[in-house]
């Protein structure tokens, strides 16, 4: 495999260097994509403090008050979920709250957007 800079990379790992993303080839060692990562948990973070406060002010009501920190229980569940079971089962688990929790929220605003004070 050749990457953009026309240097040869293994497709194994080895003792000496670790296995590339197979999906996304060169993108872990980019220095825009480690700072993506780096802060994507600041963001997860941002969005709780939201969805509490959401919850918290009352302006919303029924679902529409509740599921916005629903959804952002991610590291909640995927942590232990992480700690007790296989790394594929790990994946699946934070892919499956990630899209149910964000259906979930879309559906209710999308569908009763009366529940939020929207006119």
């Amino acid at each position: 495999m050749t990457t953009a800079s026309g240097s040869s990379t293994p497709t194994t790992p080895s003792p000496t260097r670790p296995a590339r993303c197979s999906s996304a080839p060169g993108l872990s060692e980019n220095a825009f994509f480690l700072a993506l990562d780096l802060f994507w948990p600041l963001s997860m973070l941002g969005m709780a403090a939201i969805g509490v406060r959401i919850a918290v002010a009352g302006r919303w009501r029924g679902p529409a008050r509740a599921w916005p920190a629903v959804a952002e229980t991610w590291a909640l569940v995927v942590f232990p979920v992480s700690a007790l079971a296989d790394a594929q089962t790990a994946s699946f688990a934070g892919a499956g709250h990630l899209l149910a929790g964000y259906t979930v929220l879309g559906i209710v605003l999308a569908a009763r957007p009366h529940l939020t004070g929207a006119r």
